[in-house]
């Protein structure tokens, strides 16, 4: 998570919902950002979801010791991580919006909603 403003999100986005007994829930962030969102109790609320914090490591660095042997796909919203991961994890990748990983975490299997600009009759500003 880059901000707090994403904690926030996530915290929205999970209230009220389970994490499937199967998944693993990882998220990465910098000890500023965990700090922040620890003051406004919302590391405690994901954390009861059911998600784990790793703090001050880059998605690039991430390796297959850090997920649970049984893995074998991971759900990303970083377009850094589903480029790189792959070859870093060993594991497939799937690229979602946060409310498409969160939806997935509470399913337990890759659930992605078309992004609202790929949605039939919108265009851009140009026109296309």
């Amino acid at each position: 998570m880059r901000n707090p403003n994403e904690c926030r999100e996530l915290a929205r986005l999970i209230k009220g919902k389970t994490l499937h007994p199967n998944v693993d829930f990882l998220i990465t962030t910098n000890q500023l950002v965990y700090a922040q969102a620890e003051d406004e109790g919302l590391i405690e609320k994901i954390e009861q979801f059911g998600a784990r914090f790793s703090t001050d490591i880059c998605l690039c660095m991430l390796n297959e010791s850090m997920f649970p042997e049984s893995t074998k796909t991971v759900m990303t919203n970083s377009g850094k991580f589903a480029h790189y991961g792959p070859g870093l994890i060993n594991k497939g990748v799937y690229f979602g919006s946060m409310e498409d990983c969160v939806h997935s975490a509470v399913l337990g299997e890759p659930t992605i909603q078309k992004p609202h600009w790929l949605a039939s009759g919108v265009t851009t500003s140009n026109g296309i």
